[in-house]
């Protein structure tokens, strides 16, 4: 950091009005300000053993999109006229992408299924709208860490950064992230 920068960095951050029990809070969050340069810069990652599977996909989507709310309505709403630069991603020790392009695959069979039938939905089909949507979201959540694009709530579109640790031993892992 230089002069006239400021760096706010939080690990797990909770804002104090959200409850503990629920909450869907990210490992990492780093931002740094730039005052004179007006610009501003930051980081949103979560750490995930392995990154492959339904509940880790959406859960990590769901993190993602907790962490912009806060980012948004909390320290960007302040920024309007600087200029912005985002990273989000995760950091892992084991990305299968392989499992992951089946899980999409499949998911995407089941939504396609879904969609062929949906004119015509019978009583059974109607009272699963639930399972319906899970399907739809788990898929939309890897289909955004295959393509390396995540789209917010807010519909803003940003790349995604998939970060592995390298195991330097038996229990040190690292890794090099520029900021």
């Amino acid at each position: 950091m230089g002069d006239g920068d400021v760096g706010y960095f939080a690990k797990e951050y909770r804002p104090a009005n959200v409850p503990k029990t629920g909450a869907k809070v990210i490992d990492i969050t780093a931002v740094m300000l730039n005052h004179t340069e007006k610009c501003t810069r930051w980081h949103l990652y979560d750490i995930k053993d392995t990154l492959a599977g339904e509940h880790t996909v959406v859960k990590l989507s769901n993190q993602w999109n907790a962490g912009l709310q806060y980012l948004q309505k909390n320290i960007l709403v302040h920024m309007q006229e600087y200029s912005e630069k985002s990273d989000i991603g995760g950091i892992t020790r084991s990305y299968d992408e392989e499992r992951m392009k089946s899980l999409r695959d499949e998911y995407q069979r089941r939504c396609n299924e879904i969609e062929i039938h949906e004119g015509s939905m019978s009583l059974p089909y109607r009272k699963k709208r639930t399972v319906i949507a899970k399907e739809r979201g788990i898929l939309r959540a890897a289909k955004a860490i295959l393509d390396k694009r995540f789209q917010a709530e807010n519909e803003s579109i940003y790349p995604i950064h998939i970060r592995e640790l390298v195991e330097e031993n038996d229990q040190f892992y690292s890794i090099k992230f520029p900021v």
